[in-house]
C-alpha cells in the first residue's frame, strides 16, 4: 500500500474540519482511520502539519524566543515587529525559552526561520573570518 505523506493527513483534516461542526466525530474517524491504515505512527507529524496549515489560514505565526534573561515588554514588541516583517503575518504569539547556557543575545525560530542573534553565534562567525 502507498504511503501518504503526513502533510496530506493534515491536509484533509483541515478541510475536513472547515465543513462540519462536529469536532468530536471528525476527530474519532480520522483516528481510525490512520489506525485501519496502520499509520498511527504518524499521527504527531499529521498534527505538526496541521498547525502549519491551521496558524498559515489564519495567518498567525507562533515564534520561540530563547534568551538568558525573560524578554522585557519592549524587547517583546521588536521581536514581533520584526516577524511581521519577515512573515507578512498579522497575528504573532511568542513563547519564552530562558536558556542559562547562553551568554546573550536571542535566538528565534518560527515556521521554518531560525535567527541567530546570540553572542555564541557572532564569536563563532568572527572566529571562522580569522580562520579565512
Amino acid at each position: 500500500m502507498k504511503q501518504i505523506a503526513p502533510k496530506i493527513y493534515a491536509q484533509a483534516l483541515y478541510q475536513a474540519i472547515q465543513v462540519s461542526e462536529d469536532l468530536d466525530l471528525i476527530l474519532k474517524k480520522f483516528a481510525q482511520m490512520l489506525y485501519e491504515h496502520n499509520q498511527l505512527s504518524k499521527f504527531n507529524l499529521v498534527i505538526k502539519e496541521f498547525k502549519k496549515i491551521y496558524n498559515h489560514k489564519q495567518n498567525l505565526v507562533e515564534v520561540d524566543v530563547e534568551s538568558v534573561f525573560p524578554l522585557t515588554e519592549k524587547e517583546k514588541l521588536e521581536v514581533v515587529d520584526m516577524v511581521k516583517i519577515v512573515s507578512s503575518a498579522e497575528n504573532i504569539t511568542i513563547r519564552e525559552k530562558i536558556k542559562k547556557n547562553n551568554i546573550g543575545g536571542l535566538k528565534i525560530y518560527f515556521d521554518d526561520v531560525v535567527i541567530d542573534g546570540t553572542i555564541m553565534k557572532k564569536l563563532q562567525t568572527i572566529k571562522n573570518n580569522f580562520k579565512k
